[in-house]
């Protein structure tokens, strides 16, 4: 599935938020092999490298928390932290099953060019309610992903706030305490 937004004006900020290089599999692959490569990723954000922390890259949650599925470089499908923890709870056993049997699809996605700033990424993510958006090429190729988290990472708290109305930040149930 292909969505063509309005909302994006301008080329700007919204591509220093794509993830270049998002982790990619095939429909073949078992899905403990996409788990652990998930956590791969997550634990070398400790990693050293002479007097470099790997872990100054921001985007290393991002990458960790989805795997694409791809047939010769287009998307096809997406299995997020999300999907790996309903399959748990469901008690699947995950020793033969496949990412093709449990990849969510079609996947939403955007071509980079139409990618312009911060506040049209985040309502993609809101209105579809998903966290992991493709980015692709003019040939549909995968070219890397924007999430939530790096969104986050390049507005302030101030930025995301304009995105709500009152009501929607507001706690509605406030506990009350007397002096006694």
């Amino acid at each position: 599935m292909f969505l063509n937004p309005t909302i994006l004006t301008k080329r700007g900020e919204g591509y220093r938020a794509i993830v270049r290089k998002p982790l990619v599999a095939s429909t073949d692959t078992l899905v403990r092999e996409a788990i652990a490569k998930m956590s791969t990723v997550h634990s070398n954000c400790n990693l050293t490298q002479g007097n470099q922390r790997v872990a100054e890259n921001p985007y290393i949650q991002s990458v960790s928390s989805c795997v694409i599925i791809t047939l010769n470089k287009k998307v096809i499908g997406i299995i997020t932290e999300q999907d790996l923890v309903r399959l748990l709870a469901q008690e699947q056993p995950l020793d033969q099953l496949t990412l093709g049997a449990v990849m969510t699809h079609p996947v939403i996605t955007l071509k980079e060019e139409e990618f312009m700033d911060l506040f049209g990424g985040i309502n993609l993510l809101k209105e579809h309610h998903i966290r992991h958006l493709p980015i692709v090429d003019p040939q549909e190729n995968l070219v890397g992903l924007v999430t939530d988290e790096s969104l986050r990472q390049l507005s302030g708290p101030i930025d995301l706030l304009r995105l709500c109305l009152v009501q929607e930040v507001m706690t509605q149930q406030v506990i009350c305490l007397s002096p006694q």
